[in-house]
């Protein structure tokens, strides 16, 4: 399952969806920028500012005008979108050890054409430039990095129910107890296994790519913690003081 893939490939589609109702006109001018003129805010801006700008654009553009300034932007930025999401859509087939490669991972930029002016996101609203695909890959491979955590968790406890103790490394699971040493989608490298007074923390580095000791609790790191025998069921850790203003 690859739900970055899925995500890319249902936003292209409405992407496309989208413009060719546009140009066809089954969607009028209004409809299509409606969503960004309401979202448009600014509080350093006079007094009715929004209410004016939101006027302007919906009623008072001209039609003419519209046309001929706007569909050489219909045509340009949709072009360019579907290259990016083209582009995002073959660096979400890579294996997810390779996604995590800072090479490929500036394939998910923006490319300049369509980080044009402010005409871009009036005009083109709906495409690619709505959603920040490496905050959302990143997201994705969080997800992926729980999953693989769980999964070998559940092998470590198979392997303390036969031995009586929990595994200290990844050693004793692979190949008996789990297939393969799972792999850590933010970094392409093994996923961490490391034993505590309370039990073991099996994780990931996440989002910042640094081990932070298999902080998981304070989602430093992103993972599992199994504990031993005696310390489950066991009351919840205090809560920490709320920090200072």
């Amino acid at each position: 399952m690859n739900p970055f893939l899925a995500l890319v490939r249902a936003e292209r589609a409405a992407f496309q969806v989208a413009y060719d109702n546009l140009l066809s006109g089954r969607l009028t001018w209004g409809q299509f920028v409606r969503p960004s003129v309401h979202s448009v805010s600014s509080p350093s801006r006079p007094a009715g500012w929004s209410e004016t700008w939101k006027k302007w654009v919906l009623e008072d553009l001209p039609h003419a005008t519209k046309q001929r300034f706007a569909y050489p932007y219909y045509l340009k930025f949709h072009a360019a979108n579907l290259r990016y999401l083209n582009q995002v859509e073959a660096f979400a087939r890579l294996p997810f050890s390779d996604q995590a490669f800072p090479e490929n991972q500036k394939t998910l930029k923006l490319p300049p054409e369509a980080l044009e002016p402010f005409w871009a996101a009036v005009l083109c609203r709906g495409g690619p430039m709505q959603l920040d695909y490496p905050q959302l890959w990143s997201g994705c491979a969080n997800l992926r990095g729980e999953l693989l955590a769980a999964q070998a968790a559940l092998a470590a406890e198979e392997y303390r129910v036969r031995h009586g103790r929990l595994p200290a490394d990844w050693s004793e699971l692979v190949p008996t107890f789990l297939s393969e040493i799972p792999i850590d989608p933010f970094t392409g490298s093994a996923m961490l296994l490391k034993s505590t007074p309370e039990g073991i923390v099996i994780y990931s580095v996440g989002m910042n790519r640094t081990d932070e000791g298999g902080q998981v609790h304070d989602r430093k790191d992103v993972g599992f913690r199994l504990y031993h025998l005696p310390q489950r069921n066991a009351p919840p850790h205090p809560a920490k003081p709320a920090s200072s203003p």
